[in-house]
């Protein structure tokens, strides 16, 4: 008999002890999961934050000369297209237009490009170049300032449902020669096509009759030239 009762109480001592266990597993998983979701709230807080505080950092620069120092004719110098973009603004057909009637604008800030009149509106200066949008365009100079990466990155500065030219720059650009700094200036007009919040297509200019640009001569029997070294552009772009 007190064979018995032992065997009972052991049991029920046995019992009791795997019920704690099991309280306390689930106090530990209550408790893991009570800490991963404070963890990944107090990520989102800080990720919100950082996101806040980044757009609440870009400072933007207003200042930008007259349009009327831009007033004149310009003539194309090239183009450039990293997107699928329509009919309506192949670089071939707006090329074969601007042959036959030049980009200009006026002293009131009215950009005339293939057949259309624009009218320009300043922003401001980003890095060197002075930004001037198109009415209209729901050009946003302040997300045009966000830090971008890549190459042919270009910031998202306009709603997906405007197509056309979104707006013209007097683009600071750098050349290497001879591991020295040589900056120029190339205008641009950028275009949007329906569907992108970006410009991934651009024609560059030369104002005047005269080509704004840097040339060069060489004798490539001159044992002297093989140390010549020229570069264009930035090596550590982040447009």
């Amino acid at each position: 008999m007190k064979k018995g009762l032992y065997a009972f109480t052991a049991f029920m001592m046995a019992l009791a002890l795997v019920g704690c266990g099991a309280d306390k597993e689930k106090d530990s998983d209550n408790d893991s999961k009570s800490a991963k979701a404070t963890t990944v709230a107090s990520d989102e807080k800080k990720d919100s934050k950082k996101s806040d505080k980044s757009d609440d950092d870009i400072k933007v620069d207003t200042n930008v000369p007259d349009i009327k120092e831009y007033a004149g004719e310009y003539t194309k110098s090239g183009y450039g297209l990293w997107e699928d973009y329509p009919d309506e603004l192949d670089p071939k057909k707006l090329e074969e237009i601007l042959e036959k009637d030049p980009m200009t604008i006026s002293e009131d800030g009215t950009l005339h490009f293939c057949g259309k009149d624009y009218k320009l509106i300043p922003e401001g200066t980003k890095e060197g170049s002075h930004i001037y949008s198109v009415e209209g365009s729901t050009f946003d100079f302040k997300s045009f300032c966000k830090p971008v990466k890549g190459m042919f990155a270009t910031p998202k500065c306009v709603d997906k449902d405007y197509e056309g030219v979104v707006y013209f720059v007097n683009e600071e650009m750098h050349m290497t020669v001879n591991d020295e700094d040589v900056p120029y200036n190339e205008f641009k007009v950028y275009l949007t096509a329906k569907g992108d919040a970006s410009c991934s297509e651009y024609f560059s200019f030369y104002s005047g009759d005269e080509q704004e640009a840097f040339t060069f001569s060489f004798n490539w029997d001159d044992e002297d030239d093989d140390d010549f070294d020229i570069n264009f552009g930035n090596e550590e772009t982040e447009e």
